[in-house]
């Protein structure tokens, strides 16, 4: 009786132990399909990349990888002068465009939104004039006399090409005079020998443009 009372003890505990066993939750490796649902975004390409001009019309286009349900995508521009702009917002357009018409640093924001992440990236572009600049103008004192040497340096960015430049003077008697032929170089020097105002004219010239200012002088 006992041995009988025994085994059917035991075989209790080995059906226990086997439904413990069997019921015993199942482990699965899900990181794999977590990867690649994970919204990413990749790059942020620029059609132009060099040498954009005021008034070209360029195309921002993201490129992402995963994501859960429609990607929406928000297109965002930080201005050359600090001002900020938002181009499209919550678009499912894959790419964008916008006409520059300044110049100076732009930089073009594009966020990605999904179901469940938001990603973003920024991307950077320099626009430069279409035409020749003069960026400065630059006397060698603030005021001068009679018989003085006014001594000139320029300042020149050429949009294609070399620049050149030029300088003629308006004397007080109205007669004008050239102090520079056109050239490379970005310095000059002129004697004024008679009280009275100086009209300084700059003319500053590339490979396709040209653009002048007038700086003007009082000689005591």
């Amino acid at each position: 009786m006992f041995n009988k009372n025994f085994k059917r003890l035991s075989l209790g505990m080995m059906l226990a132990t086997a439904l413990t066993v069997s019921t015993a939750p199942v482990c699965v490796n899900t990181s794999v399909s977590a990867s690649t649902a994970q919204l990413r975004l990749l790059d942020v390409s620029i059609d132009q990349t060099s040498n954009i001009a005021v008034g070209t019309r360029v195309t921002i286009s993201p490129e992402i990888e995963g994501g859960v349900g429609e990607v929406a995508y928000t297109y965002k521009v930080i201005l050359p002068n600090g001002n900020f702009e938002t181009i499209a917002a919550e678009t499912s357009s894959e790419s964008i465009s916008y006409t520059v018409s300044e110049t100076g640093i732009y930089n073009f924001i594009v966020e990605a939104r999904d179901e469940v992440s938001l990603v973003s990236d920024v991307r950077e572009c320099e626009v430069v004039s279409d035409k020749v600049t003069i960026d400065s103008v630059s006397f060698d004192k603030t005021s001068y006399t009679k018989n003085d040497k006014v001594k000139i340096t320029l300042g020149v960015t050429p949009a294609s090409g070399t620049a050149k430049t030029k300088i003629t003077v308006t004397l007080p008697s109205g007669k004008k005079v050239t102090v520079k032929k056109l050239n490379t170089k970005t310095t000059a020097s002129y004697k004024v020998t008679k009280k009275g105002t100086y009209k300084f004219t700059i003319l500053a010239k590339d490979s396709k443009s040209k653009v002048s200012v007038t700086k003007t002088i009082k000689v005591k």
